[in-house]
Order: C-alpha cells, then sequence, then structure tokens
C-alpha cells in the first residue's frame, strides 16, 4: 500500500505457469490479443490473416471464426452483456476507440474518443458500460474510463501521468484497476481502488502485462 509516494505495504501474489498450452486458432498469420466473452462461449481476437490487422470472433465449440472489422481493428474487448465489442483503430487518422454492437445488420462501429490523443488498451468494465483505456496526451500516459450510454461520451482520468500507467484490466466486481506502472526502472504492477484511491504493489518488480482471475 501506497501513503503518497512512500511503500507501507506489498501483497502476497501466486503465480501459476501454463506448461502446455492448447493452440485454438490455426490460422498462418498472427491471431493475438485474445478475450473470452462473458459466457465463455465465444473468443474474440486480433488477426492478421487478411493482410492488416482486423478482429475476429470464433465460436468456442466449433471454432467457426467471423471477421467482424473490415477498416482496421486490433485489442477487442467484450461488453458485460456479450453483444459488443470495443477495440482501438487507426482507421479515422488518429489512434482511437470504437464500438460496435455485434447484433447489428449492418454493422456499424461507432467512434467512442475523439480527442487529438493517442488512445488505446481498453479494458471493458465486468458489470457496467464504463471502459479502461490508456490515453497519450502531451506526451504523458493516462489512465482514463469513459462510460458508454451517455449522450456525451466524457472521460475522466482516474490514474495520471506520474505513474505512466498502461495495460489495465479490471478486478471481477469492478472496484479495481490493474495496470503496469512505468514510472520506475523497472515495471511494476499497481491494484488501484476506485472508493478510496489506494495503490497497492503487487509482486516484486519487473513484473508486467498481468490479469485478474475472475474470483
Amino acid at each position: 500500500v501506497l501513503s503518497g509516494d512512500s511503500l507501507i505495504e506489498r501483497a502476497e501474489t501466486i503465480v501459476h505457469v501454463i506448461t502446455s498450452p492448447e493452440q485454438f486458432t490455426l490460422s498462418t498469420r498472427t491471431d493475438w490479443e485474445g478475450e473470452y466473452a462473458h459466457s465463455g462461449r465465444q473468443l474474440a481476437y486480433t488477426s492478421f490473416r487478411s493482410g492488416d490487422p482486423e478482429v475476429w470472433v470464433a465460436d468456442v465449440d466449433s471454432r467457426f471464426s467471423e471477421r467482424i472489422t473490415f477498416s482496421g481493428g486490433r485489442n477487442p474487448v467484450w461488453s458485460p452483456d456479450g453483444r459488443g465489442l470495443v477495440f482501438w483503430s487507426d482507421r479515422s487518422g488518429s489512434r482511437d476507440l470504437w464500438f460496435v454492437d455485434l447484433g447489428q445488420k449492418p454493422r456499424e462501429a461507432v467512434r467512442l474518443t475523439k480527442y487529438s490523443s493517442t488512445d488505446w488498451m481498453p479494458a471493458f468494465h465486468p458489470l457496467e458500460q464504463k471502459v479502461a483505456y490508456i490515453s497519450k496526451r502531451d506526451k504523458e500516459l493516462r489512465l482514463m474510463v469513459l462510460e458508454l450510454g451517455a449522450e456525451d461520451t466524457v472521460s475522466v482520468e482516474v490514474v495520471g501521468p506520474e505513474r505512466y500507467p498502461m495495460f489495465p484490466r479490471w478486478s471481477a466486481d469492478g472496484g479495481n484497476l490493474l495496470f503496469t506502472s512505468f514510472a520506475d526502472s523497472l515495471p511494476e504492477l499497481i491494484l488501484y481502488t476506485l472508493e478510496n484511491g489506494a495503490f497497492v504493489q503487487i509482486g516484486p518488480q519487473g513484473c508486467e502485462d498481468a490479469d485478474l482471475s475472475p474470483d
């Protein structure tokens, strides 16, 4: 736990290593940045099989994949109800967040961020229509949260540039955000509690881009 700029407590962590992962996609091109829907029945991911990075969704049982974007898309994350995806794309000339309703025919992605900044690394809130993401503004990185569905989408800064945040992840209850801080010479995993603003360092220095288990 951090008090001001001083570390007063460390959290104990247990790491499990998967030694024999199963290959899911069989494309000859790069497939990565996969995320399961909350139902566990679908997997959204980024694929270069068309030549450019695009968002695809696969059925977990049949492994049939459907292409979702056709103008560029990366790092897809699921909405809590499994009906939509948020991803980032350079299609507008700048790196922005976009939302696509999978039930809409024809599908048309909606631009969520329209700032003169670089916005990427989205993470959908597990219960609410909120998205955490990283924004680079004036050459500084900030962890932002925006709420979908509002008439005017407004982003709020929750972690400032002094912590150089990247790779945000929500806890299962939506009360915490895990991110990697690159403020020091080695990266650190930090758990941020939204209610009281507390920061807890998770594990030793040198760890980065982790995720939280559902429990």
